[in-house]
Formats: C-alpha cells, sequence, structure tokens
C-alpha cells in the first residue's frame, strides 16, 4: 500500500488479507438493518378495508412479505367501526366496497376523527377525473389495482414519511398503472402469476390453489343468478362484475378480467340482454384461463 494511507484501501487490504470478511460484516449489517426495519414497520398500525377476499389475502401476503401487521375491513362501515376501537396511523382503503364505498368512508373521517390517518386508495379506476374525487374526499394517494409488492412497499414509505414514521432508503413514487392496449386480450399476465406464485410459497399450503377455486365458485355464482329467473338487480350485478374483474386480475386472469371490465360497463348502462349474452359466451374463456391458473399452482406444490 502506498502512503499517504487512505481508510478505505487499507481496510480493503486487510479484508483481503483476512480472507473475505468483509463480505460477512456487510451481510450482518444488512440483516440488521433489515431486522431494525420490520421492528419499525411492526409497529405502524395499519388498516385494510377491501371487500374481495381474494384482493385481501393477497394484500395482506404481501403486507406480511414486507413486515407489517394489518387489521382488517370489509366494507366502509366496519372501517368506521374500526376506528371507533382504536386510531389507525395509514389505512389501504378499497374505493368500491358494498354498503359504504372507501370514498364516503374517507369523508366521514375526516369529518369526524380527531386522529386524521393516511388514506391510501386502492383502486382499478385512476382517470383524472377519479383522482379527483378521491383527492377531494381526502384521500392522500392511491394504488392502481392489481397491486404489486413494490408499489406497496413504496406507497407506505411514502406514507411512513408523511407520518412522521422513518422511512427506507427506497425511493417512495406513487406508482402508475401499467397500460397496454394491446394486453387486454393475453390469456394471463404470466409475470404477475410468478409475483403471486412468490408471495404465496410460504403462505401454507396451496394458497394460490385456493384462491383460484374461490374464484371459480364465484364466477359460478354470478352465471347461477343470471340463470335464476329472478328479476335482476343492477347494482348487484355491476359489484359482482366489479369484483370479478379486480379478483381475476389480481390472479394475473388478464383476459377473464377484460371480459369482467365489459360486464361492468354493461351492468352500468342496464343493457342486461348483452350482459347475460356475454356471460353465456363466456365459458369457454372461463375454462380456459382457470385451467391455465391451475398448471401454474400444480407446479409450486
Amino acid at each position: 500500500i502506498t502512503k499517504p494511507l487512505r481508510q478505505t484501501l487499507l481496510f480493503d487490504a486487510l479484508v483481503e488479507t483476512l480472507g473475505g470478511r468483509k463480505r460477512a460484516v456487510d451481510s450482518n449489517f444488512e440483516k440488521v438493518t433489515s431486522q431494525a426495519q420490520r421492528t419499525r414497520r411492526s409497529q405502524v398500525r395499519l388498516l385494510v378495508g377491501e371487500d374481495n377476499s381474494i384482493n385481501l389475502r393477497l394484500v395482506t401476503l404481501m403486507l406480511n412479505k414486507l413486515g407489517y401487521v394489518a387489521d382488517v375491513a370489509g366494507n366502509g362501515i366496519e372501517v368506521l367501526q374500526a376506528l371507533k376501537r382504536q386510531s389507525y396511523d395509514v389505512i389501504l382503503m378499497d374505493v368500491q366496497m358494498p354498503e359504504m364505498d372507501g370514498v364516503e368512508a374517507t369523508r366521514q373521517i375526516r369529518r369526524s376523527e380527531k386522529h386524521q390517518p393516511y388514506i391510501i386508495a386502492l383502486t382499478a379506476n385512476v382517470l383524472p377525473d377519479d383522482r379527483k374525487l378521491y383527492t377531494a374526499a381526502g384521500m392522500n394517494a392511491f394504488l392502481a389495482k392489481p397491486l404489486t409488492t413494490d408499489e406497496l412497499e413504496s406507497a407506505l414509505a411514502e406514507a411512513m414519511e408523511n407520518i412522521g414514521i422513518e422511512r427506507n432508503d427506497r425511493t417512495a413514487t406513487m406508482a402508475e398503472p401499467a397500460i397496454a392496449a394491446s394486453s387486454a386480450l393475453i390469456l394471463l399476465d404470466e409475470r404477475r402469476v410468478h409475483e403471486i406464485l412468490d408471495l404465496t410459497r410460504d403462505a401454507g399450503d396451496n394458497v394460490f390453489g385456493e384462491m383460484i377455486e374461490h374464484l371459480h365458485v364465484d364466477i359460478a355464482e354470478l352465471n347461477s343468478q343470471l340463470d335464476s329467473g329472478d328479476d335482476i338487480d343492477p347494482a348487484a350485478f355491476m359489484r359482482s362484475a366489479h369484483s370479478l374483474k379486480g379478483a381475476s386480475r389480481s390472479l394475473g386472469a388478464q383476459a377473464l378480467g377484460h371480459l369482467y371490465e365489459d360486464l361492468e360497463r354493461l351492468g352500468k348502462a342496464a343493457d342486461f340482454v348483452e350482459f347475460k349474452r356475454r356471460v353465456r359466451e363466456s365459458d369457454a374463456l372461463v375454462e380456459r384461463s382457470l385451467d391455465a391458473l391451475r398448471k401454474y399452482a400444480s407446479k409450486s406444490l
């Protein structure tokens, strides 16, 4: 080593001499940092308002992977009830929920709660007018569905900074949804499927398979309601289509998500002749999509 000595050069020379202990030091440092980060995150009081069981399961798995612990609520009324029991730092609020939606729940929170949580909207609707509506209601940020773990981590880092909890070193940015018209008819979003497989691998026995079968049951229930001959409730069918759209996309069933987006639009327009026709013609697509998802699930066992 030439003089004058630099600390980094001296340290690297010693490390080389001692057989690579620098890597061990770095590894230990990262481990301690990660443990401290998880401890800090576990102390964040977090509430998830989400009515779709598949989406709720996925977001809970993502939060657990990131080191967060969350309470859950199935609609806006349950969110308000949870806030009466205790205060929360951050609420992940689904926009469309039964009984009371996330926008109205946010309005009531902003009018009445003394402790004001940081509210992140979870939504498939990310047009400028939608953003204005969420902002006017008092929401602080939004995340586009289907969520990814990285986007959720960044949004929560931003929330932690805003509520005064030390953030990690990741740059927190609000994720813009990837929109590609040509991808609408792709059967599966394979990158999404692999992310879910990675997320569910350590969660228990075939969690991904269980969610696929849950989606199958919900689809069959909608078809059964249409075949029953009962009077059509426009709001109920629109909610069912919206829920199936979100669940399909969350599991990576891209073409199914596109189908139920169209059905949701037909429900809003009260065009139930076309609604029924599209559902009855969708059997082959539903079967192909579910079979493709099941193949991935079976490979993960």
